[in-house]
């Protein structure tokens, strides 16, 4: 009896992509995840984890690292609306993203400074003060009161509002 015949082991069963079409597939589905702002979540449903399996299927494909690039860039984009905006833990956890994702995006370092520059002039504004056995107390610098004198805080004589039987 002859040996039954088998498939070479090379040959794609019929119902595999192959390795091309799957890069093409997850280079589109990347690019979609993208565009939707799904740059690092859902887990394994996000635009990092697609380009990730494109660079272990074919290490070195230059459209899923200009894709982790362009990952980062948005990264350092949130991060500027969020200095904008003045949510500053906002903007450092998306420069901390950018960082992960792309160290060597453009603008992460500009970021970084104008953030550490946020933080040194809010902290200026404000200082705390614990009281002996109490909670921390924000201190704001303000203004000095209308008619105010720098001494005493105090309305100077000729400043004192005039009472209605001194019209």
């Amino acid at each position: 009896a002859t040996p039954p015949m088998t498939p070479p082991a090379t040959a794609p069963a019929p119902n595999q992509t192959s390795l091309a079409e799957q890069v093409t597939l997850l280079l589109f589905a990347a690019g979609t995840d993208l565009a939707a702002l799904r740059l690092t979540t859902p887990p394994g449903q996000n635009a990092h984890d697609k380009y990730q399996e494109v660079l272990r299927l074919d290490p070195g494909n230059a459209e899923a690292l200009r894709g982790l690039a362009d990952i980062g860039a948005r990264y350092v984009e949130l991060a500027w609306q969020a200095l904008n905006d003045g949510d500053l833990a906002r903007a450092t956890s998306h420069l901390d993203q950018a960082t992960l994702v792309a160290p060597e995006a453009p603008g992460i370092a500009a970021a970084r400074e104008a953030l550490a520059a946020r933080r040194a002039g809010a902290q200026a504004a404000r200082t705390e003060v614990t009281p002996p056995g109490g909670a921390p107390i924000i201190e704001r610098s303000l203004p000095p009161a209308r008619g105010a004198t720098q001494d005493t805080g105090a309305p100077t004589p000729d400043q004192q509002p005039k009472r209605w039987w001194q019209r």
